[in-house]
């Protein structure tokens, strides 16, 4: 049975049909469905990237938008280069360089000693080809390490120090802390010269007085109280 309601309560007409005979007076008109367009949910049409809400659908147009920052995000993880490629296991470095097929990114492990571009690597080093050509790996510069060693040549081993001075050779010399509670230091001695200037005359202030030699020519006071006990002796 179809029955249309003049007024749904929002003004305008609907149509429901009877499904259960049973619930035809159900208060809660169970017993009935609403047919008309009046009875769909309406899916809220959003055009931007901001509005949220599980019942509304997105735009055709955001949905372009979408894809432009996929696309952008995409160009920007690959112009980072290629990721590293574990590519397997070689005995040396003439087995490196020559490699037939590898692309930026494939990574090596070299099991023996490597002298690469000037610098030696430790057996078991893993190298990186990085060179913008592909298959080119007997081009030394498009390889690159992914570890490396500190060459320590030029520094004395613990064994080649031995023989040299120890503790007991240097028995008989004086510590540091021994001078300085011995010797005055350059600044105590700075700091008493000081204090001597503003008491004793400097060699540069004496020169305008007498000098031995020109002292020589006056008579001493021993020469004078000979002379004035042989006059009073005279008188």
């Amino acid at each position: 049975m179809l029955v249309v309601v003049g007024d749904n309560g929002d003004g305008k007409p609907a149509l429901y049909v009877l499904k259960d005979m049973t619930k035809i007076t159900q208060a809660d008109y169970g017993g009935w469905i609403r047919l008309d367009v009046g009875a769909q949910t309406l899916i809220q049409i959003i055009n931007d990237l901001t509005t949220g809400g599980t019942n509304k659908a997105l735009s055709a147009e955001q949905g372009k938008v979408l894809k432009g920052l996929v696309d952008t995000l995409t160009n920007k993880v690959n112009a980072l280069g290629a990721v590293y490629v574990p590519k397997g296991t070689l005995a040396d470095l003439s087995a490196l360089k020559g490699v037939a097929s590898v692309s930026k990114g494939h990574v090596y492990n070299v099991t023996a000693e490597v002298t690469l571009n000037g610098k030696k690597y430790p057996a078991e080093t893993n190298f990186v080809y990085i060179g913008e050509t592909a298959n080119q790996a007997s081009v030394e510069t498009n390889w690159d390490s992914l570890g490396g060693t500190v060459d320590l040549t030029a520094y004395a081993k613990k064994a080649d120090l031995e023989g040299f001075l120890t503790e007991e050779d240097l028995a008989g010399y004086a510590k540091a802390v021994d001078v300085a509670s011995t010797y005055a230091t350059k600044a105590a001695l700075s700091e008493a010269i000081e204090g001597l200037s503003s008491t004793y005359a400097t060699k540069a202030e004496l020169t305008s007085y007498a000098t031995n030699e020109t002292l020589k020519q006056y008579a001493t006071k021993q020469d004078l109280d000979d002379a004035f006990a042989w006059n009073e002796e005279t008188e």
